[in-house]
């Protein structure tokens, strides 16, 4: 009997010695996690590092994956390396039981002087072993561009004309989703306000913007409208001025462009 408790007790042992060797070569042998931020052509996987852009006012989902010899703890942590720009602008964030992460950029759109922004994060997963694995974001923050108007005037009947801004872009591809027109001012100097802005409700005449209904002087004031193209009946012959600006979808109008026409 007592041969017997001995044998099971020394058992015992060699299973936890063999255990603990196993244990040890799988830590020996245990590499870190790759973390993969992103599948395409801006994601440098040799240095693991992906390049984002994105401008003021704007979020970015990016979608993570790992491989992993064994199993992680599935928690991702940041660090901001490098922050050249607006200070504490920027939040990173896992969004829960998902594979998203979300840089939420906390500079207002609206905000068209303001330094660039550039920061380098730091993505870091642990495995079961404490080892860690990192991925780098490379993010740049820029202020929005403007789009630019595009006029075409034509003689549609008599003193009628057609004029159209259909052909008016955006550099980023952003929609165009208004227009305003200004018919008859003899100059682009009579139009206040001609600089880019997001419009506003609050109206301060001391702080140049862009508030619809507050755009020009002179001529046939047209306010801000989705329709592309216009047609407009002249009263008598003269030379006219023929003004359009534009709006992108995120809010921000163009200067206005100007085209004087000879009506006969």
């Amino acid at each position: 009997m007592k041969n017997i408790l001995l044998y099971s007790i020394l058992g015992c042992f060699m299973l936890l010695v063999s255990c603990e060797n196993r244990s040890d070569i799988f830590k020996q042998n245990n590499t870190a996690p790759i973390i993969l931020l992103a599948d395409n052509e801006l994601m440098d996987k040799a240095n693991d590092t992906l390049k984002v852009s994105m401008r003021y006012g704007e979020s970015c989902t990016l979608y993570y994956a790992y491989n992993d010899n064994y199993n992680v703890k599935d928690s991702l942590l940041f660090a901001t390396l490098i922050h050249e720009g607006k200070l504490h602008s920027l939040q990173v964030r896992r969004v829960a039981n998902t594979n998203k992460i979300v840089i939420d950029n906390l500079l207002s759109k609206t905000t068209l002087t303001d330094t660039i922004t550039k920061a380098t994060i730091q993505v870091a997963l642990e495995d079961y072993y404490h080892v860690q694995g990192s991925a780098w974001i490379e993010l740049s923050v820029h202020a929005n561009q403007s789009p630019t108007p595009h006029i075409e005037i034509s003689q549609y009947n008599n003193m009628e004309y057609k004029i159209s801004a259909l052909q008016s872009t955006d550099a980023e591809q952003d929609d165009i989703v208004a227009y305003e027109y200004v018919i008859g001012s003899s100059m682009a100097n009579e139009l206040v306000y001609n600089q880019i802005g997001y419009e506003s409700t609050a109206f301060n005449p001391y702080i140049p913007n862009a508030n619809a209904g507050r755009a020009a002087k002179g001529g046939t004031y047209i306010v801000a409208t989705p329709i592309h193209t216009i047609q407009h009946i002249f009263q008598e012959s003269g030379s006219y001025g023929v003004s359009v600006r534009c709006k992108d979808a995120i809010g921000l109008w163009s200067k206005w462009k100007t085209q004087i026409i000879e009506v006969k």
